[in-house]
Formats: C-alpha cells, structure tokens, sequence
C-alpha cells in the first residue's frame, strides 16, 4: 500500500510544482490581494494553511515530533513558500516510511485544546492530500477572480 499513496502523491506534486511556478512568475503582488469571495484570504495565506495542515497532521500528531512554528499567517516570502511545500515533502517521506505497513493502526493522541482524538495513518494522509487538492482548486479559481489564467493544474 505504501508505494501506491507515494506515487500518488509524486502525482500531487506535479500539479502543485505548475501552479507554484505559475504563481511565482505570473500572479505577482496578487498573491496578497484578498479575495472577498474567500473570506478576504489571499493566495499566499490560503498556499501556508495547506502546508500547516501537513505538519499538524502528519508531523505533530502521527510522527510525535514537536510543535514547530505553523506560520499560516500570510505573510511567508515566496521562496520560504517552497520550503514549506519541501518540508511538507519531506514530512509525508517520513511518514510513509514509519507507517509502512502500519497504515489501519489507529492512532490516539491530543490534538488542540488536548482534546484526545484517534485516527489511522491511511485516513490522515487522505485528508492532507484532498485538503491540498481542495485549496488548489480555491487557489486556481482566486488566480481567475484576480485576472490571471491558471494553466491546467488537473489530469
């Protein structure tokens, strides 16, 4: 099973590798340009919430490392963007690897406000995977509402 979710999630990061050179070279200063169809959020804000969903996930409640510093503030520079894409990257390696054959062993541990909660490594990497793929797709309409035409960023 491990091998399927790391092809596909290369075949995530394809996509994510077109829309970030898009942005970066494209959209410009409208990567801060609040959009009030998205709760006035801005690219650049909605780009670090993805990320930090990685790390809360996968990092602090799944792999038991320490509280980092989650940004999700919108105010990252581009370049530290792709760091924390990278650090994403590096995050899901790892965890693919500890997990490896351990995917539908529940998992218990506080989240927030220590709230106990229990999930399986399978069910959290779906849900950073689709909650990437979700705000892509905010991200890719964003870019429309801003003027700028998105090249294909799906199959």
């Amino acid at each position: 099973m491990t091998e399927t979710l790391k092809k596909q999630y290369e075949l995530l990061q394809g996509p994510r590798g077109i829309l970030l050179n898009f942005i970066e070279t494209e959209v410009g200063a409208d990567i801060d340009t609040p959009v009030a169809a998205y709760e006035n959020k801005t690219i650049r804000s909605l780009m670090e919430h993805t990320t930090s969903c990685y790390f809360v996930w996968l990092a602090y409640f799944c792999l038991r490392q320490p509280y980092g510093s989650i940004k999700d503030k919108g105010t990252a520079p581009f370049e530290e963007l792709r760091e924390l894409y990278k650090k994403a990257d590096e995050t899901v390696a790892t965890f693919l690897q500890i997990f490896d054959g351990k995917m539908e062993i529940p998992i218990t541990a506080p989240h927030w406000d220590d709230e106990i909660l229990t999930f399986t490594p399978l069910r959290l990497f779906t849900h950073v995977v689709t909650h990437e793929f979700h705000h892509k797709g905010q991200i890719v309409m964003m870019c429309r509402m801003l003027g700028h035409v998105p090249p294909d960023t799906d199959i």
